[in-house]
């Protein structure tokens, strides 16, 4: 018997498809419910952007981010700032640093500058 092409290349055609259809009619590996995208902010805010403080003193960063996310903070430089989970930032010695604070990973890049106090004034001398 036979074969025509033309059914010849519809069956490699069917064939070709086999491997796409046990894909598709497979569904997903985790099978406990619908599947969800994950979690995705527009972008991180922080205020105040610049803030300029003496050693030992300290400022606390406010971020801006979606309902529900929470934000992580490093600091570049924790020789010259440090900077707590509370977004307490504290100035150990002269110089800058910037803090990131980043959340769903979107991040935001504040810059503190730490500056040393002011000599004491002749009144205060007396």
């Amino acid at each position: 018997m036979l074969h025509s092409p033309n059914r010849h290349a519809r069956l490699l055609a069917w064939l070709a498809l086999v491997p796409a259809l046990a894909v598709c009619s497979a569904g997903p590996a985790d099978s406990s419910g619908p599947m969800s995208p994950p979690a995705t902010i527009a972008s991180v805010g922080v205020s105040p952007n610049t803030a300029t403080i003496l050693v030992g003193q300290s400022v606390v960063l406010a971020a801006t981010v979606d309902a529900g996310q929470t934000v992580s903070w490093t600091s570049s430089n924790t020789a010259v700032a440090t900077v707590d989970s509370t977004r307490s930032v504290v100035g150990v010695a002269l110089g800058l640093a910037t803090i990131t604070a980043t959340s769903a990973g979107k991040s935001a890049h504040p810059t503190i500058v730490v500056v040393a106090p002011p000599p004491p004034t002749n009144s205060s001398l007396q």
